[in-house]
């Protein structure tokens, strides 16, 4: 069976500011895989908006840091 990866830790900063304004960097830091076959991690980044609705922001990136503008949600 393959387990999740461990022991790291997902930091965002700032920790608020202005949709399509503010640049947001998220890390994650020390991330281990147990079984050690799965090298290179890749990871995909995602948040909850207001409306708690998951949004997708990049997938499939082997950097552990990404800086992006986040979008807020549209008016209905």
């Amino acid at each position: 069976m393959n387990h999740g990866p461990t022991d790291g830790t997902v930091s965002v900063s700032p920790t608020s500011g202005i949709e399509s304004e503010t640049d947001f960097t998220m890390k994650a830091d020390g991330w281990r895989d147990k079984d050690e076959l799965n090298y290179p991690l890749t990871y995909a980044w995602k948040y909850v908006d207001a409306n708690g609705e998951k949004r997708d922001i990049q997938s499939n990136l082997l950097a552990n840091t990404l800086t992006k503008k986040l979008i807020g949600i549209s008016p209905v």
